[in-house]
């Protein structure tokens, strides 16, 4: 799967309460100093949709590194460059899950499954290059 985009792309979503409430609120107990990360790249609590978008545009620009199977859906690990709004650009590791909609309605068979930020293992962590 290396080398590969994210399947499904555009079916990706990053709620906004991931992004305010989490990635850029350092008083979050799991946050782990991504908000530190996050402000050093130029975002801020106050602007958080910038940031929202960076992390959706990320899987466009970068490729698949890594995929594992497990319980809760297939997760796919894509690196490196995530732009920040001062042009400046860091090497990071998102994981996103693919995981079927549950669904007991006509309408909804056969549609692609849809792509989450994965928050148990960390949305984002900072990498060196």
């Amino acid at each position: 799967m290396s080398g590969s985009r994210l399947p499904n792309v555009v079916a990706a979503v990053v709620p906004d309460a991931k992004v305010r409430d989490y990635l850029l609120n350092d008083q979050h107990i799991g946050n782990g100093g991504k908000a530190v990360f996050f402000r050093q790249l130029g975002y801020d609590p106050s602007s958080w949709p910038l940031l929202q978008a960076a992390l959706l545009e990320h899987p466009t620009r970068n490729f698949v590194v890594r995929l594992t199977t497990g319980i809760y859906g297939t997760t796919y690990e894509v690196r490196c460059e995530l732009r920040s709004p001062h042009g400046r650009s860091n090497c990071v590791r998102s994981f996103w899950i693919a995981k079927p909609e549950i669904c007991h309605s006509l309408r909804c068979r056969g549609q692609a499954a849809k792509l989450h930020p994965v928050g148990a293992r960390g949305d984002l962590v900072p990498t060196r290059r």
